[in-house]
């Protein structure tokens, strides 16, 4: 017997399932992981009602690629998370400039509070014009 998942969110795409007809659903610790992205990839005040949500890391992407401004946003992702994502705990956060693509690779591992097992997402964040 199938055990029913604990977390449940649309996924984003808004895809449709191809069996079921429905809308396909990231649960449990998937949901988790898009729930952080989603949230780090927020700016103040695009929330409605909430200006609080978001990182605000894209500010600083137009900053020069340096350890510092790595550092920076290593530091914004950690208070959003522990602000705004309260099913997660970091447990190791790698921020790294990448030169040929201008822009940094972020590596990050949680423990999702519903699952012992390790979870990590790696992507880049770029500046958009």
């Amino acid at each position: 017997m199938a055990t029913e998942p604990i977390y449940q969110d649309f996924d984003l795409t808004f895809a449709i399932h191809p069996v079921r007809k429905d809308l396909v659903l990231n649960t449990d610790a998937n949901s988790v992981i898009k729930s952080i992205v989603n949230l780090l990839m927020t700016n103040h005040f695009e929330v409605p009602m909430h200006p609080e949500i978001g990182c605000n890391i894209r500010k600083l992407l137009f900053e020069n690629l340096a350890p510092y401004v790595a550092k920076d946003i290593s530091r914004f992702i950690q208070e959003t998370i522990r602000n705004f994502e309260p099913r997660a705990r970091v447990s190791k956060l790698v921020v790294t400039p990448d030169v040929d693509l201008n822009g940094y690779n972020v590596h990050l591992e949680c423990f999702i509070d519903t699952s012992p097992k390790l979870q990590s997402v790696d992507f880049l964040l770029q500046r958009t014009r």
